[in-house]
């Protein structure tokens, strides 16, 4: 392609976008607001999965052993469990250091005064890799009856924070996908008024032995435009508002694993950046393929 071919492919974007400067804005703003909900969608999603990892690699099984044991059977009991695939580790405490702690953590209590022996048993501390292992393994430990007493595990809370994540992600996509649709109706529209306005020139060109795709180029690049500036917009305002709202949960949430670095972020602003690309490059082609497939 020369230069007179790029030139000229400016010049009649540039009258196409004037031509129809109403409908240009509202397509731009409709790319905007789909775009910073599926930026606000992907940087909520993000850091709901990270959450969810961080609360499952700190996830963790507590076995309490049954008082007649010795710390042989314990031992055996120990190794059998680590050679489980998905445990990361397994840590035996000590009932006497155990007891030890919790008077500790709780002297302000006294409670020397009510008890006098040590009630707590030996237990076994089970580290998992994920919290997808959690209920097989707590279905396998189930069956040493004769060894434990009493599981505890805090499973619920990363299973209540993955239903979470999907009913999210699906209504999430859902409506993502809606409002893609919506853009591109409004796309396909934008430009078919630039079609229909330049209706005695593209019959010119064809005379003249202008191909299909020559002719589509300007608009094209009208609709690659259109998604780009919509989508420039959206990643300024996304830019803003997550660094104001991190900042603010950061402060109040110190302990969570939010989203920080900076090449998660440009990972998600460019992936909005180009999918407002794709959505103005695609509604723009559908829209002068079927407008000159109508000729």
């Amino acid at each position: 392609m020369n230069l007179n071919a790029i030139l000229f492919f400016i010049k009649e974007t540039l009258i196409g976008l004037k031509r129809s400067s109403l409908m240009t804005i509202i397509a731009i703003a409709t790319v905007s607001i789909t775009l910073i909900l599926l930026g606000l969608f992907m940087l909520i999603s993000a850091n709901l999965n990270k959450v969810t990892e961080d609360i499952a690699s700190k996830l963790e099984i507590r076995l309490f052993l049954k008082p007649n044991l010795n710390i042989e059977d314990i031992q055996l009991f120990r190794r059998k469990l680590k050679a489980i695939d998905g445990i990361k580790d397994v840590e035996f405490i000590n009932n006497t250091k155990a007891w030890k702690s919790f008077q500790s953590d709780y002297s302000h209590l006294n409670l020397k005064q009510y008890i006098t022996d040590n009630p707590l048993p030996h237990s076994l501390n089970i580290k998992l890799e994920g919290a997808q292992d959690i209920k097989s393994i707590i279905l396998y430990v189930k069956r040493f009856d004769t060894i434990i007493d009493d599981i505890v595990y805090g499973g619920e809370l990363a299973d209540r924070v993955e239903v979470f994540r999907r009913v999210m992600a699906i209504g999430g996509w859902s409506l993502i996908m809606l409002l893609i649709l919506a853009s591109l109706f409004i796309i396909v529209n934008t430009i078919r008024l630039t079609v229909i306005a330049r209706n005695e020139e593209i019959s010119i060109m064809q005379l003249v032995g202008a191909t299909d795709r020559f002719i589509k180029g300007p608009f094209l690049i009208e609709g690659f435009i259109i998604g780009v500036l919509g989508a420039s917009i959206s990643v300024g305002l996304l830019y803003f508002i997550y660094s104001i709202a991190i900042h603010q949960l950061i402060e109040k949430m110190p302990f969570f694993p939010f989203i920080t670095d900076d090449a998660s972020l440009i990972y998600i602003y460019g992936f909005v950046l180009i999918s407002g690309a794709t959505i103005g490059m695609l509604g723009a082609y559908i829209s002068v393929s079927r407008s000159l497939k109508m000729r």
